[in-house]
Protein backbone atom coordinates (compact mmCIF):
# COMPACT_ATOMS: atom_id res chain seq x y z
CA UNK A 1 0.00 0.00 0.00
CA UNK A 2 2.97 2.32 0.97
CA UNK A 3 4.28 1.63 -2.37
CA UNK A 4 0.83 2.13 -4.29
CA UNK A 5 0.33 5.03 -2.77
CA UNK A 6 4.21 6.49 -3.58
CA UNK A 7 3.36 5.84 -6.73
CA UNK A 8 0.34 7.76 -7.10
CA UNK A 9 2.19 10.30 -5.63
CA UNK A 10 5.05 10.55 -8.47
CA UNK A 11 3.30 13.25 -10.02
CA UNK A 12 5.83 15.59 -8.75
CA UNK A 13 8.53 13.73 -10.58
CA UNK A 14 10.98 13.54 -8.03
CA UNK A 15 13.15 10.49 -8.48
CA UNK A 16 14.19 9.22 -4.76
CA UNK A 17 16.72 7.15 -4.05
CA UNK A 18 14.69 4.43 -4.29
CA UNK A 19 13.84 5.09 -7.72
CA UNK A 20 17.43 5.44 -8.86
CA UNK A 21 18.66 2.23 -7.53
CA UNK A 22 15.70 0.82 -9.15
CA UNK A 23 17.03 2.29 -12.39
CA UNK A 24 20.41 1.15 -11.66
CA UNK A 25 19.66 -2.46 -10.91
CA UNK A 26 17.33 -3.26 -13.99
CA UNK A 27 19.83 -1.42 -15.76
CA UNK A 28 22.48 -4.08 -14.70
CA UNK A 29 20.53 -7.46 -14.21
CA UNK A 30 18.22 -6.49 -17.31
CA UNK A 31 19.32 -4.06 -19.49
CA UNK A 32 22.78 -4.78 -20.15
CA UNK A 33 22.11 -8.45 -20.45
CA UNK A 34 19.70 -7.96 -23.49
CA UNK A 35 22.14 -5.19 -25.07
CA UNK A 36 25.31 -8.46 -25.22
CA UNK A 37 22.55 -10.01 -27.12
CA UNK A 38 24.50 -10.84 -30.36
CA UNK A 39 21.28 -12.32 -32.11
CA UNK A 40 19.57 -8.98 -31.88
CA UNK A 41 20.89 -6.87 -34.90
CA UNK A 42 18.46 -3.48 -34.46
CA UNK A 43 19.38 -0.57 -32.59
CA UNK A 44 18.45 -1.64 -28.71
CA UNK A 45 17.69 2.28 -27.43
CA UNK A 46 15.40 2.91 -30.37
CA UNK A 47 13.62 -0.26 -29.74
CA UNK A 48 13.35 -0.01 -26.14
CA UNK A 49 11.44 3.21 -26.83
CA UNK A 50 9.18 1.63 -29.41
CA UNK A 51 8.42 -1.02 -26.41
CA UNK A 52 10.24 -4.07 -28.11
CA UNK A 53 8.87 -7.49 -26.70
CA UNK A 54 12.18 -8.48 -26.36
CA UNK A 55 12.94 -6.27 -23.60
CA UNK A 56 9.64 -5.79 -22.34
CA UNK A 57 9.27 -9.81 -21.41
CA UNK A 58 12.78 -9.75 -19.49
CA UNK A 59 11.94 -6.46 -17.90
CA UNK A 60 8.73 -7.84 -16.90
CA UNK A 61 9.60 -11.40 -15.75
CA UNK A 62 12.51 -9.87 -13.51
CA UNK A 63 10.11 -7.49 -11.86
CA UNK A 64 7.54 -10.00 -11.01
CA UNK A 65 9.64 -13.32 -10.15
CA UNK A 66 12.84 -11.59 -9.20
CA UNK A 67 11.90 -8.85 -7.35
CA UNK A 68 8.74 -10.38 -6.50
CA UNK A 69 6.81 -7.43 -7.76
CA UNK A 70 2.48 -8.90 -7.61
CA UNK A 71 0.39 -6.08 -8.72
CA UNK A 72 -0.03 -4.50 -12.15
CA UNK A 73 0.11 -1.67 -10.74
CA UNK A 74 3.41 -1.71 -9.40
CA UNK A 75 5.17 -3.69 -12.37
CA UNK A 76 3.88 -1.32 -15.00
CA UNK A 77 5.11 1.60 -12.43
CA UNK A 78 9.05 0.25 -12.83
CA UNK A 79 8.68 -0.65 -16.42
CA UNK A 80 7.32 3.07 -17.64
CA UNK A 81 9.93 4.18 -15.12
CA UNK A 82 12.33 2.79 -16.43
CA UNK A 83 12.12 3.67 -20.37
CA UNK A 84 11.52 7.25 -19.86
CA UNK A 85 14.13 7.53 -17.74
CA UNK A 86 17.01 4.85 -19.66
CA UNK A 87 20.53 6.18 -19.68
CA UNK A 88 22.58 4.42 -22.30
CA UNK A 89 25.52 4.98 -20.12
CA UNK A 90 24.01 3.88 -16.76
CA UNK A 91 24.35 6.46 -14.57
CA UNK A 92 20.78 7.47 -13.15
CA UNK A 93 22.52 8.99 -9.99
CA UNK A 94 22.96 12.48 -11.83
CA UNK A 95 18.75 12.17 -12.13
CA UNK A 96 17.06 14.32 -10.10
CA UNK A 97 13.22 14.33 -11.77
CA UNK A 98 11.34 12.10 -14.06
CA UNK A 99 12.07 12.02 -17.50
CA UNK A 100 9.58 13.34 -20.10
CA UNK A 101 6.41 10.81 -20.64
CA UNK A 102 7.01 8.76 -24.05
CA UNK A 103 5.28 6.10 -23.95
CA UNK A 104 2.14 6.29 -25.88
CA UNK A 105 -1.15 6.46 -23.60
CA UNK A 106 -3.19 3.38 -24.18
CA UNK A 107 -6.44 3.11 -25.86
CA UNK A 108 -9.56 2.42 -24.36
CA UNK A 109 -9.62 -1.22 -26.01
CA UNK A 110 -6.18 -1.74 -24.76
CA UNK A 111 -7.10 -1.08 -21.23
CA UNK A 112 -10.33 -3.20 -21.17
CA UNK A 113 -7.60 -6.44 -22.19
CA UNK A 114 -5.14 -5.24 -19.55
CA UNK A 115 -8.00 -4.56 -17.16
CA UNK A 116 -9.10 -8.03 -17.94
CA UNK A 117 -5.59 -9.52 -18.13
CA UNK A 118 -4.59 -7.80 -15.12
CA UNK A 119 -1.29 -6.70 -15.98
CA UNK A 120 0.68 -3.72 -17.50
CA UNK A 121 -0.96 -2.13 -20.87
CA UNK A 122 2.49 -2.19 -21.86
CA UNK A 123 2.50 -5.96 -22.26
CA UNK A 124 -0.82 -5.71 -24.44
CA UNK A 125 0.27 -4.71 -28.14
CA UNK A 126 -1.94 -3.63 -30.65
CA UNK A 127 -1.07 -5.02 -33.90
CA UNK A 128 -2.27 -2.72 -35.93
CA UNK A 129 -4.84 -5.55 -37.94
CA UNK A 130 -8.57 -5.56 -37.80
CA UNK A 131 -10.05 -9.05 -39.01
CA UNK A 132 -13.53 -6.71 -38.55
CA UNK A 133 -13.80 -3.07 -38.46
CA UNK A 134 -13.54 -1.74 -34.96
CA UNK A 135 -12.44 -5.05 -33.40
CA UNK A 136 -8.76 -4.59 -32.95
CA UNK A 137 -6.69 -7.68 -32.35
CA UNK A 138 -4.08 -7.20 -29.81
CA UNK A 139 -1.09 -9.71 -28.75
CA UNK A 140 -1.00 -10.66 -24.75
CA UNK A 141 3.17 -11.05 -24.85
CA UNK A 142 2.62 -12.81 -21.28
CA UNK A 143 0.50 -15.47 -22.15
CA UNK A 144 1.78 -15.66 -25.95
CA UNK A 145 -2.09 -15.07 -27.18
CA UNK A 146 -3.96 -13.02 -29.32
CA UNK A 147 -7.53 -11.20 -28.55
CA UNK A 148 -10.15 -9.36 -30.44
CA UNK A 149 -11.23 -6.31 -28.31
CA UNK A 150 -14.18 -4.28 -29.13
CA UNK A 151 -17.57 -1.96 -27.89
CA UNK A 152 -20.64 -4.20 -28.22
CA UNK A 153 -21.52 -1.95 -31.48
CA UNK A 154 -18.22 -3.63 -33.15
CA UNK A 155 -18.87 -7.04 -31.79
CA UNK A 156 -22.64 -7.27 -32.81
CA UNK A 157 -21.00 -5.68 -36.48
CA UNK A 158 -18.66 -8.43 -36.29
CA UNK A 159 -21.00 -11.21 -35.38
CA UNK A 160 -23.65 -9.89 -38.35
CA UNK A 161 -20.21 -10.32 -40.59
CA UNK A 162 -19.20 -13.86 -39.34
CA UNK A 163 -23.00 -15.25 -39.90
CA UNK A 164 -23.21 -13.80 -43.42
CA UNK A 165 -20.07 -15.45 -44.38
CA UNK A 166 -21.61 -18.73 -42.67
CA UNK A 167 -25.52 -18.18 -44.43
CA UNK A 168 -23.78 -17.54 -47.88
CA UNK A 169 -26.95 -19.04 -49.53
CA UNK A 170 -29.78 -21.16 -48.76
CA UNK A 171 -28.11 -24.52 -48.62
CA UNK A 172 -25.39 -23.23 -46.39
CA UNK A 173 -28.10 -22.16 -43.86
CA UNK A 174 -29.81 -25.69 -44.30
CA UNK A 175 -26.35 -27.32 -43.65
CA UNK A 176 -25.41 -24.94 -40.69
CA UNK A 177 -28.49 -25.45 -38.57
CA UNK A 178 -29.24 -28.58 -39.41
CA UNK A 179 -32.37 -29.00 -41.44
CA UNK A 180 -35.38 -26.64 -42.22
CA UNK A 181 -36.35 -26.50 -38.35
CA UNK A 182 -36.29 -22.75 -37.67
CA UNK A 183 -36.09 -21.48 -40.74
CA UNK A 184 -38.97 -21.75 -42.76
CA UNK A 185 -40.14 -18.49 -42.46
CA UNK A 186 -37.56 -16.87 -44.23
CA UNK A 187 -38.63 -17.96 -47.20
CA UNK A 188 -40.99 -15.85 -49.25
CA UNK A 189 -42.08 -14.87 -52.58
CA UNK A 190 -41.99 -11.56 -53.98
CA UNK A 191 -45.29 -9.95 -54.85
CA UNK A 192 -44.93 -10.58 -58.60
CA UNK A 193 -44.72 -13.89 -58.11
CA UNK A 194 -47.30 -14.52 -56.02
CA UNK A 195 -49.62 -12.37 -58.32
CA UNK A 196 -48.67 -14.90 -61.27
CA UNK A 197 -48.89 -18.22 -58.99
CA UNK A 198 -52.13 -17.30 -57.63
CA UNK A 199 -53.73 -16.32 -60.94
CA UNK A 200 -52.51 -19.41 -62.59
CA UNK A 201 -54.34 -21.57 -59.93
CA UNK A 202 -56.71 -19.99 -59.59
CA UNK A 203 -57.60 -20.71 -63.51
CA UNK A 204 -56.51 -24.23 -63.27
CA UNK A 205 -58.95 -24.66 -60.26
CA UNK A 206 -61.65 -22.95 -61.39
CA UNK A 207 -61.45 -24.37 -65.27
CA UNK A 208 -61.60 -28.21 -63.59
CA UNK A 209 -64.77 -26.75 -61.61
CA UNK A 210 -67.98 -28.29 -62.00
CA UNK A 211 -71.02 -25.42 -62.77
CA UNK A 212 -72.36 -27.66 -58.77
CA UNK A 213 -68.98 -26.97 -57.39
CA UNK A 214 -69.10 -23.71 -58.56
CA UNK A 215 -72.66 -23.04 -57.34
CA UNK A 216 -71.63 -24.66 -54.31
CA UNK A 217 -68.65 -22.71 -53.57
CA UNK A 218 -69.55 -19.40 -54.57
CA UNK A 219 -72.74 -20.07 -52.39
CA UNK A 220 -70.80 -21.12 -49.18
CA UNK A 221 -67.84 -18.59 -49.33
CA UNK A 222 -68.52 -15.33 -51.11
CA UNK A 223 -69.81 -12.54 -48.45
CA UNK A 224 -71.15 -10.97 -51.68
CA UNK A 225 -74.76 -10.01 -51.57
CA UNK A 226 -74.72 -9.75 -55.20
CA UNK A 227 -73.27 -12.96 -55.80
CA UNK A 228 -75.51 -14.64 -52.75
CA UNK A 229 -78.76 -13.10 -54.60
CA UNK A 230 -77.26 -14.67 -58.37
CA UNK A 231 -76.77 -17.60 -56.19
CA UNK A 232 -80.39 -18.52 -55.57
CA UNK A 233 -81.74 -16.71 -59.10
CA UNK A 234 -79.56 -19.56 -60.64
CA UNK A 235 -81.06 -22.38 -58.46
CA UNK A 236 -84.93 -20.94 -59.06
CA UNK A 237 -83.96 -21.16 -62.69
CA UNK A 238 -82.36 -24.72 -62.08
CA UNK A 239 -85.71 -25.73 -60.28
CA UNK A 240 -88.27 -24.33 -62.87
CA UNK A 241 -89.30 -21.89 -60.22
CA UNK A 242 -87.68 -18.60 -62.01
CA UNK A 243 -90.06 -15.91 -61.49
CA UNK A 244 -90.92 -14.34 -64.88
CA UNK A 245 -91.36 -11.25 -63.77
CA UNK A 246 -87.52 -11.38 -63.61
CA UNK A 247 -86.81 -12.29 -66.73
CA UNK A 248 -86.65 -9.61 -69.25
CA UNK A 249 -86.86 -11.87 -72.22
CA UNK A 250 -83.99 -14.22 -71.96
CA UNK A 251 -84.27 -17.92 -71.88
CA UNK A 252 -83.30 -19.35 -68.48
CA UNK A 253 -80.96 -21.13 -70.28
CA UNK A 254 -78.82 -18.61 -71.51
CA UNK A 255 -79.79 -16.62 -68.42
CA UNK A 256 -78.28 -19.28 -66.07
CA UNK A 257 -74.70 -19.55 -68.59
CA UNK A 258 -74.70 -15.77 -67.80
CA UNK A 259 -74.94 -16.14 -63.97
CA UNK A 260 -72.77 -19.05 -64.09
CA UNK A 261 -69.82 -17.13 -66.37
CA UNK A 262 -70.26 -14.42 -63.30
CA UNK A 263 -70.30 -16.77 -60.39
CA UNK A 264 -67.01 -18.69 -62.29
CA UNK A 265 -65.63 -15.13 -62.32
CA UNK A 266 -66.31 -14.51 -58.65
CA UNK A 267 -64.76 -18.31 -57.49
CA UNK A 268 -61.85 -17.30 -59.75
CA UNK A 269 -61.22 -13.85 -57.68
CA UNK A 270 -61.81 -15.90 -54.35
CA UNK A 271 -59.48 -18.84 -55.61
CA UNK A 272 -56.92 -15.92 -55.81
CA UNK A 273 -57.05 -14.10 -52.97
CA UNK A 274 -57.33 -17.03 -50.62
CA UNK A 275 -53.91 -18.13 -52.41
CA UNK A 276 -52.34 -14.74 -52.67
CA UNK A 277 -53.27 -14.40 -48.80
CA UNK A 278 -51.72 -18.16 -47.75
CA UNK A 279 -48.53 -17.27 -49.72
CA UNK A 280 -48.01 -13.53 -48.12
CA UNK A 281 -49.03 -14.11 -44.79
CA UNK A 282 -49.33 -17.97 -44.12
CA UNK A 283 -46.50 -19.68 -46.51
CA UNK A 284 -45.35 -22.76 -44.25
CA UNK A 285 -49.13 -23.90 -44.08
CA UNK A 286 -49.29 -23.15 -48.05
CA UNK A 287 -46.19 -24.96 -48.87
CA UNK A 288 -47.20 -27.71 -46.76
CA UNK A 289 -51.24 -27.41 -48.72
CA UNK A 290 -49.38 -27.79 -51.91
CA UNK A 291 -47.15 -30.48 -51.78
CA UNK A 292 -43.93 -28.54 -51.47
CA UNK A 293 -43.16 -29.02 -47.30
CA UNK A 294 -44.22 -32.54 -45.09
CA UNK A 295 -42.88 -33.55 -41.63
CA UNK A 296 -40.37 -36.05 -41.15
CA UNK A 297 -41.01 -38.67 -38.17
CA UNK A 298 -39.86 -36.10 -35.54
CA UNK A 299 -42.16 -33.49 -36.74
CA UNK A 300 -40.16 -31.49 -38.18
CA UNK A 301 -40.39 -29.82 -41.51
CA UNK A 302 -39.06 -31.40 -44.32
CA UNK A 303 -38.91 -31.11 -48.33
CA UNK A 304 -41.30 -33.31 -49.43
CA UNK A 305 -39.53 -36.57 -51.80
CA UNK A 306 -39.55 -35.10 -55.11
CA UNK A 307 -37.09 -32.00 -54.00
CA UNK A 308 -34.23 -34.17 -52.09
CA UNK A 309 -31.15 -35.39 -53.90
CA UNK A 310 -30.24 -38.98 -52.90
CA UNK A 311 -28.91 -37.71 -49.21
CA UNK A 312 -32.48 -36.54 -48.18
CA UNK A 313 -31.08 -33.26 -48.67
CA UNK A 314 -32.89 -30.28 -50.87
CA UNK A 315 -32.13 -30.65 -54.36
CA UNK A 316 -31.26 -26.57 -55.45
CA UNK A 317 -31.94 -27.36 -59.11
CA UNK A 318 -35.25 -28.97 -58.61
CA UNK A 319 -36.68 -26.57 -55.72
CA UNK A 320 -39.47 -23.75 -57.73
CA UNK A 321 -37.17 -21.16 -58.56
CA UNK A 322 -39.83 -18.65 -57.35
CA UNK A 323 -39.11 -19.55 -53.77
CA UNK A 324 -36.73 -17.34 -52.27
CA UNK A 325 -34.74 -17.17 -48.59
CA UNK A 326 -34.50 -14.18 -46.78
CA UNK A 327 -30.54 -14.26 -45.55
CA UNK A 328 -30.34 -10.56 -44.77
CA UNK A 329 -33.30 -11.90 -41.92
CA UNK A 330 -32.08 -14.88 -40.76
CA UNK A 331 -28.77 -13.14 -40.81
CA UNK A 332 -30.66 -10.44 -38.45
CA UNK A 333 -32.39 -12.02 -36.70
CA UNK A 334 -29.81 -14.47 -35.20
CA UNK A 335 -27.08 -11.60 -34.49
CA UNK A 336 -26.94 -11.08 -30.94
CA UNK A 337 -23.95 -10.39 -28.54
CA UNK A 338 -24.56 -13.92 -26.90
CA UNK A 339 -22.87 -15.27 -29.74
CA UNK A 340 -19.96 -13.33 -29.39
CA UNK A 341 -17.85 -16.20 -28.34
CA UNK A 342 -18.25 -17.71 -31.48
CA UNK A 343 -16.40 -15.21 -32.90
CA UNK A 344 -13.35 -17.33 -31.52
CA UNK A 345 -11.86 -20.02 -33.42
CA UNK A 346 -10.56 -21.48 -29.83
CA UNK A 347 -13.52 -22.01 -28.15
CA UNK A 348 -16.97 -20.51 -27.65
CA UNK A 349 -15.83 -18.14 -24.62
CA UNK A 350 -16.25 -14.21 -24.29
CA UNK A 351 -15.31 -12.28 -21.38
CA UNK A 352 -16.46 -8.25 -21.04
CA UNK A 353 -15.05 -5.39 -19.50
CA UNK A 354 -16.36 -1.91 -18.85
CA UNK A 355 -13.77 1.18 -19.48
CA UNK A 356 -15.62 4.81 -18.38
CA UNK A 357 -19.00 2.87 -18.99
CA UNK A 358 -18.81 1.67 -22.55
CA UNK A 359 -18.35 -2.84 -22.36
CA UNK A 360 -15.97 -4.30 -23.97
CA UNK A 361 -16.09 -7.41 -25.36
CA UNK A 362 -12.59 -9.68 -25.44
CA UNK A 363 -12.75 -12.58 -27.85
CA UNK A 364 -9.28 -14.93 -27.30
CA UNK A 365 -7.88 -15.86 -31.45
CA UNK A 366 -5.63 -18.54 -32.42
CA UNK A 367 -4.06 -15.90 -35.00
Amino acid sequence: MKLLNYINESENKVLSPTDKKMLSIIHKKVWEKHARDEKIKYNFVEELRNLDENFLMPLYEFLKDTMGFESKEQIDFYMRLFINNFQEDGDYSKLTTQQEDIIPTPNEHQKALSQELNQSPLLVVDIKEEYDEGMPIFYDMVQDAHYYVGTEDATLKAIENMLSDRYYSFYDAFQHNGGLDGITPYFYITDTDKRIIAGEYAEHRESDMRDQDVLHLAKHESDSEKIEDLVDRYESLEDGEGDPMLNTGVPPKVEMEDIMDTLREEVREMIYDREYEGMDKYLDDWLREHGYLTEDKWGSPEFTKGYLNKYDEPDMSKLPSWLNFDLDGLVKDHTNIDRAGELSNIDDYYEIQKINGDTYYIIELDY
